[in-house]
């Protein structure tokens, strides 16, 4: 009897140590920060699609190439502002391989505020396209960017983004984008 009483203590704990880290994990605050999806917010969205802009603080963006010289990205805990911005193409549902999704990662040091691009701000860009589209699809790095990002206010910053990739298509190359981190 006094065994049984033991395996079910051990049970009991074992639920109270999974109780508390799932308290823990809905708990904790997370620092990414999501813009609408508002034609009035981010005019630069192309009309035949959705856009996103996420915010990720206290991360740094990790480049990478694979065994056949092919670029990635990994997205690590660091210091820095990494923007996600990312664009959908609404596609029939009858359409086969039409599928275009397009992303940008920005990674800036927030300590460069008020800093435009020939100024010297220092950034890693990187342009993914994912589409069904021979020699177009991946991850690319921009031959030309131009970068500001300026404090509108306290909590209000305005991210003007302007670059090219050469020889792949772009549904998006400009982007300002006005934001709050609180």
């Amino acid at each position: 009897m006094c065994h049984v009483a033991e395996n079910s203590m051990v049970l009991n704990v074992k639920n109270l140590n999974i109780l508390v880290m799932m308290l823990c994990l809905c708990c904790c605050k997370t620092k990414d920060l999501v813009v609408n999806n508002s034609a009035d917010i981010r005019p630069w969205c192309p009309e035949n699609g959705t856009c996103t802009f996420k915010i990720l603080t206290d991360k740094r963006m990790e480049r990478h190439y694979d065994e056949h010289n092919a670029l990635y990205v990994s997205l690590v805990d660091g210091d820095q502002w990494v923007f996600e911005i990312e664009y959908k193409k609404e596609v029939p549902p009858n359409a086969l391989d039409a599928e275009l999704r397009e992303q940008i990662f920005l990674e800036i040091n927030p300590r460069q505020l008020n800093t435009r691009g020939d100024q010297g701000i220092k950034a890693k860009l990187v342009f993914a396209r994912w589409c069904y589209c021979k020699g177009e699809a991946g991850y690319f790095m921009p031959n030309q960017k131009d970068i500001d990002l300026i404090k509108v206010n306290d909590t209000v910053y305005e991210l003007r983004l302007d670059f090219s990739v050469l020889n792949i298509p772009q549904a998006i190359s400009k982007i300002v984008q006005r934001f709050e981190i609180p």
